[in-house]
């Protein structure tokens, strides 16, 4: 364990302070003020303004990036009698489940999203709300977001060669 004991100079004296360490090595008192920044009360309060600053931006980031980014609802005029199966999952996805019949008819589960459309408006005020309440906003914010919008699930069935024969919400 190493202790660090410092002998301030006394008034008046003309000889150095020195800082002794275990093992007898020596620093003075002015190489070691050397190593330590002067803090004044301005630096600190630019310090503490920008480290709000810096969290207000990176809290913001969910609730405004989520509004932003959002979701796309796929194009369901494509979902016609004897669509091909690629056809029909450029828009909707890959399925979340497949089954094969004994007539060799496919069924195919896709699950989409609907109301989560990319929104600047959404993005501007999930912004201001964050600023005006310095990234608290982000507890209530970021849950609306994620809990916007719905999950539809949609059932397809195929003939044998990957034709669409009919469609039904689930």
């Amino acid at each position: 364990m190493n202790i660090i004991k410092i002998n301030k100079k006394p008034a008046g004296s003309s000889r150095a302070s020195v800082m002794k360490k275990d093992k007898g090595s020596e620093v003075t008192q002015e190489k070691f003020n050397s190593y330590i920044p002067e803090h004044n009360i301005f630096s600190i309060r630019v310090l503490n303004t920008s480290l709000a600053i810096l969290c207000t931006v990176f809290l913001s980031a969910c609730s405004v990036g989520m509004a932003l980014k959002g979701q796309k609802e796929p194009d369901l005029s494509v979902i016609k009698k004897d669509v091909h199966r690629s056809d029909v999952e450029l828009q909707l996805g890959m399925p979340i489940r497949t089954s094969t019949d004994a007539n060799g008819q496919i069924k195919a589960i896709y699950e989409y999203e609907v109301g989560k459309e990319p929104s600047a408006g959404r993005a501007i005020a999930h912004g201001a709300m964050d600023v005006l309440t310095l990234g608290i906003w982000e507890v209530v914010g970021t849950p609306i977001e994620v809990l916007k919008g719905d999950t539809i699930l949609l059932t397809v069935t195929y003939d044998k060669n990957g034709r669409l024969i009919s469609a039904n919400p689930s």
